[in-house]
């Protein structure tokens, strides 16, 4: 446990961006290198991040073993890992392994760990003077391990979004973005078939009789719908008896069939939506 540099939004389905010209957006200038032709580019970037509460303690400046904090590039230097022993103990603490409170300050002398935090249970860590201790991480846990007399701590809340969270508006934004992320896999809730997207094996099909402009009755359509096997009936040569939408106070009664060479209805063109 400890600090870390990510690029953050990789492979976040939970975080939006999008590029701005907004003056009042800081900027980021980037150095951008193919082989030896490099380029600046500046960039204004927006972007939701979900908030979070955390309450610090006194852990994280108390250092009872007296741990150097070096580079990283020190502290793992020739593959330590944190292991218990000389040759593979962390050599001191870093921004990415941030060891420092003993393991015995906790409850039985073990640190637990929540699967929602990034650091494993402890390390061995070699402190200025060469020894071996034993420590726990010394980062922001959602929950800290028992502490003898207080029990556990929470120090990390999230702040949800009040305004939509847990509302039928905030479930509907829920599953929008669900859909929206997961297109293939709920195509069959879509009025019409997402770009790119092919049709579900046993999806129905519906079509759009050509408008009329007679008056009367007026301008108008109608439109009708077959399951997935009457349409592949109807590709294979067999006519289909079909009941048209009802509009301007009718519909129509049609046989429909398939002409290779043009798609009609008794006469009129056919639109497949």
């Amino acid at each position: 446990m400890g600090l870390q540099i990510n690029h953050r939004g990789f492979r976040d389905e939970n975080m939006w961006m999008a590029l701005t010209t907004q003056k009042n957006i800081m900027p980021l200038t980037v150095k951008r290198c193919q082989g030896r032709s490099c380029t600046w580019e500046t960039r204004r970037v927006t972007y939701a991040l979900p908030l979070e509460m955390i309450y610090s303690t006194p852990l994280s400046n108390w250092n009872p073993y007296n741990h150097e904090f070096q580079q990283e590039s020190i502290v793992s230097k020739n593959g330590r890992n944190g292991q218990a022993n000389a040759a593979k103990a962390f050599n001191g603490t870093s921004f990415r392994h941030f060891y420092r409170t003993p393991v015995e300050f906790y409850h039985g002398g073990t640190s637990e760990r929540d699967a929602a935090d990034t650091a494993r249970n402890g390390a061995g860590v070699l402190d200025s003077k060469g020894d071996i201790k034993q420590c726990a991480p010394t980062g922001f846990r959602i929950m800290t391990p028992s502490i003898d007399g207080v029990g556990a701590v929470r120090i990390r809340y999230p702040i949800f979004p009040v305004h939509s969270e847990g509302s039928t508006v905030g479930m509907e934004i829920e599953a929008v973005k669900r859909a929206v992320m997961q297109m293939s896999t709920y195509s069959y809730l879509y009025e019409e078939v997402p770009l790119g997207q092919p049709l579900p094996v046993d999806e129905d099909v519906t079509f759009h009789v050509r408008d009329t402009y007679r008056n009367p009755p007026g301008l108008h359509g109608h439109e009708f719908t077959i399951t997935a096997a009457e349409h592949k009936a109807m590709l294979n040569g067999t006519d289909q008896q079909v009941t048209t939408s009802y509009n301007l106070g009718h519909n129509h009664q049609l046989t429909v069939y398939y002409n290779r060479t043009r798609t009609i209805i008794s006469g009129s063109a056919m639109i497949r939506l």
